[in-house]
C-alpha cells in the first residue's frame, strides 16, 4: 500500500525559492545552466567548492584512478554508510557522507594496515 504524502507546504515552498533567489542575485557565477562545465571546473580546482571537502583531484590529474569494484564490495560499503554517518569519530573524517567516502576511508584504513604490516615484516628480517 502506498503511502499517502502530506501536502505541499506552499508558503514554505515560496519562501525557500526566494532564498534562492536572493543567492542567485548576491552570487551571479552560480546561476547558469552550464552545469557540465561547471562541474569540469570543480573537478579541475578552478572552481571553488564547499568549504568540507577540497577539490578531489587537487588540480591535476595525479588524484584520479579509476577501480572497478565487484558488486559485493560496492553492497558492503552501501552498508556501512548509515552507521559511518553518525559515528562521531568518524563522520567528520569522511567529508560528504556518500559511498565513495566509505570507500576512501576504507583505503586509508585498509593502507595504515598494510604499512603496519609491512614495517613489522622488515623489522624482523632484521
Amino acid at each position: 500500500m502506498a503511502r499517502r504524502r502530506a501536502p505541499v507546504d506552499l508558503p514554505r515552498a515560496a519562501a525557500g525559492l526566494a532564498t534562492l533567489d536572493a543567492v542567485r542575485a548576491a552570487h551571479p557565477g552560480l546561476a547558469t545552466d552550464r552545469v557540465a562545465e561547471r562541474t569540469a571546473a570543480y573537478v579541475a580546482g578552478t572552481l571553488p567548492g564547499g568549504a568540507h571537502e577540497a577539490p578531489m583531484n587537487d588540480a591535476d590529474e595525479a588524484g584520479w584512478i579509476a577501480v572497478k569494484l565487484p558488486a559485493e564490495l560496492i553492497a558492503r560499503a552501501d552498508a556501512l554508510l548509515p552507521a559511518l554517518r553518525n559515528d562521531p569519530e568518524l563522520g567528520p573524517m569522511m567529508g560528504r557522507k556518500s559511498r565513495a567516502a566509505v570507500i576512501r576511508l576504507a583505503l586509508i584504513r585498509g593502507l595504515g594496515s598494510l604499512e603496519t604490516r609491512v614495517t613489522a615484516h622488515e623489522l624482523k628480517r632484521r
